[in-house]
């Protein structure tokens, strides 16, 4: 149900148990990464000085399949548990939950076709302003490289049309889709050493009145990795976040809040008129409904995919360790 809230009104305690999840997540990368670093020291020092090393390094590796069934079983669980958290946010809250054309919630610029929303898309009505929010993943990189991207993304509805212009932090790593943004403006004062701005061609004057300097004073406060994009008359927000907490949240909101306030000031001192192709709009619309429609298939496939790897895995160890015990009981170790 849609509720018209103030900031102070929204319950942020309901989100407690994602502080539990990050804290969980931080210890269990720690943990993988001191277990790599001594597989690897153990293995060049039994090479080099001694050769009981070796078999420590050999029984080490033997746990390997363990621990990558650890980390498949913590993503499988992670992730339905930040849903149950997010599902509780939604109930204390009172909020609305949007089920159709979801994707089209997602900012165009950081869109991947092989992108998933893990959680639902959620309204918090603040001040009579409708703000669309939840948590996007993407993988980036390549074979080897490849990495999970977690963002919290807000989209919003402006009164009037505003050129497309790309706002991106410095350290930002999301590969993006530019569009038609071929253009980059340096900004005076230290903010362009903090971020980057893009626009359409031949609308840098129209850029500039969106962005004037209390608006970038306003965003250069936010030292996080962020993405702010203006397309037509909606304004969204990606904030990348490893380990989404109830902080992280809160601070994104009332960023947000804060931003697209002032930004929506400015819809009676712009003069602007859209050059942006309807025609395309629309396409890529009837192409989000698509995406919208295999979202249950997507979270289905996904768990499929963990299930089947966790069972492979299973087997894997229980075949590993019975020759194992074979080998030692045929040779009396």
């Amino acid at each position: 149900m849609e509720t018209n809230k103030h900031l102070e009104d929204i319950n942020f305690e309901s989100l407690d148990n994602l502080d539990k999840i990050s804290n969980r997540s931080r210890v269990v990368n720690r943990f993988f990464t001191v277990y790599i670093i001594l597989v690897l020291l153990s293995g060049i020092v039994g090479f080099y000085l001694y050769a009981p090393f070796i078999s420590i390094t050999v029984g080490m590796i033997l746990f390997v399949p363990i621990v990558i069934f650890i980390f498949i079983f913590r993503n499988m669980t992670e992730e339905k548990d930040f849903r149950n958290a997010w599902k509780k946010f939604e109930v204390v809250n009172n909020l609305e939950v949007k089920n159709e054309n979801i994707y089209s919630y997602v900012p165009p610029a950081v869109y991947q076709p092989g992108g998933m929303l893990i959680t639902s898309v959620l309204n918090i009505k603040l001040d009579s302003k409708p703000m669309y929010f939840s948590v996007y993943r993407t993988q980036e990189g390549h074979s080897k490289d490849k990495y999970i991207n977690k963002m919290i993304i807000f989209k919003l509805f402006l009164n009037r049309k505003f050129p497309h212009l790309i706002v991106i932090s410095k350290n930002n790593v999301t590969s993006l889709d530019m569009g038609n943004t071929t253009e980059s403006y340096r900004a005076e004062g230290g903010f362009s050493d903090l971020f980057d701005i893009f626009y359409q061609k031949e609308q840098q004057i129209e850029t500039l009145s969106v962005l004037s300097p209390d608006i970038l004073l306003c965003i250069s406060e936010f030292k996080d990795d962020l993405i702010i994009e203006i397309v037509q008359n909606c304004i969204y927000f990606a904030f990348k976040d490893e380990y989404i907490n109830k902080r992280s949240i809160e601070k994104s909101i009332n960023f947000v809040n804060k931003i697209s306030t002032e930004i929506s000031h400015k819809d009676k001192t712009i003069n602007f008129v859209s050059l942006f192709d309807d025609e395309n709009t629309s396409m890529r619309n009837k192409f989000l409904q698509s995406e919208n429609a295999n979202q249950d298939t997507k979270i289905m496939v996904n768990s499929t995919i963990n299930q089947i790897a966790l069972v492979l895995i299973g087997i894997f160890i229980f075949v590993e360790f019975s020759l194992l015990f074979i080998f030692l009981i045929i040779f009396n170790l």
